[in-house]
């Protein structure tokens, strides 16, 4: 006689739904593209890293249905990116990054997924280049960790160029991206600006 399952316990449900719940709705604000949440949360961000509010130059989508973009914002000699957590504040994070004159280079506070050729979800870091050449046509980055040497060609948005990066995969085909890859202390890099014609305008390092 085949022996009858346990009932789950009445909590392991209530969980399983609020999960599931908690899942839908930051599903539908991304679809609707709801973006009060998400920069509410960015402004209260800058108010509690004392950051006067800045104009936001981009919003780079994450793959993350509870952290759905990074915000970038440029203000008057300074910079911030930002991933709100609209959910749970406690999650949110914010970088603060003070600017000199001429383009700049930051990291992005987590990684961002982007398609591969078949469709699929690619785990990449991320960098803006602020304050670009307002002629600049395309922009390359060559980036140096732990990890090794990397060059990256620019997808301009907006008022900044953005660059993804990450490392080969290992023999498990497995990737990893450690902290070497955010904290602009851990790595170096030659950023190079180009105009239509293709001609070097301006290269700066870090």
């Amino acid at each position: 006689m085949k022996k009858k399952r346990a009932p789950r316990p009445y909590w392991v449900k209530f969980l399983r739904n609020l999960a599931a719940a908690f899942l839908l709705l930051a599903i539908v604000w991304d679809l609707l593209d709801m973006s009060l949440p998400t920069t509410a949360e960015f402004r209260r961000l800058e108010r509690q890293s004392l950051a006067p509010p800045s104009e936001i130059a981009a919003a780079v989508p994450t793959g993350d249905p509870f952290a759905p973009k990074v915000l970038i914002g440029l203000g008057q000699g300074w910079a911030v990116a930002g991933a709100p957590y609209p959910l749970s504040s406690t999650l949110s994070d914010l970088d603060v990054y003070p600017l000199s004159d001429g383009p700049a280079l930051i990291p992005l506070p987590q990684t961002v997924a982007r398609p591969d050729n078949a469709g699929h979800p690619q785990f990449y870091a991320a960098y803006a280049a602020l304050c670009p050449p307002s002629d600049a046509a395309r922009a390359v980055l060559t980036l140096h960790n732990e990890d090794g040497d990397f060059m990256v060609e620019g997808v301009r948005e907006g008022a900044v160029f953005l660059f993804y990066a990450r490392p080969a995969p290992d023999s498990a085909g497995r990737v990893s991206i450690g902290r070497s890859w955010f904290q602009p202390e851990l790595f170096t890099y030659e950023l190079a600006f180009y105009d239509g014609q293709d001609n070097l305008m301006q290269e700066i390092t870090g």
